[in-house]
């Protein structure tokens, strides 16, 4: 409840901020490349743990025998 609340306030955005970069990219009209990580109006490198190639795999191999 309010705790929540209160944290949000100092680090949580708006519905308008969390859209921005996605409202942004699409009505560019110099379009990026597709794919990618955009945060802030920039391209960014995914962390390391998100480009775990063998990570990808074990999630990929346990995505495939849930039901």
């Amino acid at each position: 409840g309010w705790a929540f609340l209160w944290l949000k306030r100092f680090f949580g955005k708006t519905n308008e901020q969390g859209a921005d970069t996605a409202v942004w990219l699409a009505n560019r009209k110099d379009r990026p490349h597709q794919g990618g990580y955009y945060a802030y109006r920039k391209e960014r490198k995914p962390s390391l743990a998100a480009r775990n190639m063998e990570d990808a795999r074990r999630l990929w191999k346990i995505s495939e025998v849930i039901p």
